[in-house]
This record gives C-alpha cells, sequence and structure tokens, in this order.
C-alpha cells in the first residue's frame, strides 16, 4: 500500500507544480512498485524543472513502455505540450 500511496502522492505534487517533490516521491515509488505510469510524470518532472537530458531519457521509456497504447501516448502528448507551453 506505501508504493500505490506514494504513486498518488507523487501525481498530486506534480498537479500541484511541486516539480522536484514529486520526482523524489515517484522515484521512490518505483523502488516499491513496478508503475510504469510513474515514468509519465518523471520525464514530465524532469522536463518542467529544465533537465532536458533526464527528461529525454525518461520520454524514450514513456514511449517504449506504451508503444502499443496510443490512448496513453496520446494523454502523455497533451500533457508533454502543456509542459513545454509553460517553459
Amino acid at each position: 500500500w506505501q508504493g500505490v500511496a506514494l504513486r498518488g502522492k507523487g501525481r498530486s505534487e506534480y498537479y500541484a507544480k511541486a516539480y522536484q517533490a514529486s520526482l523524489t516521491t515517484l522515484t521512490e515509488t518505483l523502488t516499491l512498485l513496478d508503475e510504469p505510469t510513474c515514468s509519465i510524470f518523471i520525464c514530465l518532472d524532469y522536463y518542467a524543472l529544465g533537465d532536458w537530458e533526464k527528461g529525454a531519457a525518461w520520454e524514450q521509456k514513456v514511449r517504449a513502455t506504451f508503444a502499443d497504447n496510443a490512448h496513453v501516448l496520446a494523454e502523455f502528448e497533451e500533457m508533454l505540450s502543456a509542459v513545454e507551453a509553460e517553459r
């Protein structure tokens, strides 16, 4: 349950624009729980923090993980566009 709770906390931190806190929480979540959606928010956190190299690396992971899920990738694209618009 701890991993599930942390996943929710990390997402909430992302939406609150607390990107560093979200990144820390979601990274910890991955040590407890194999949750592929965490990689989406980790990617977005890195981009929002201006770390293009790590953001791009996580983006590749997201695209590989969800290659067969057009719906998730479409949502990811929308979220990515929103982060890019804030820059």
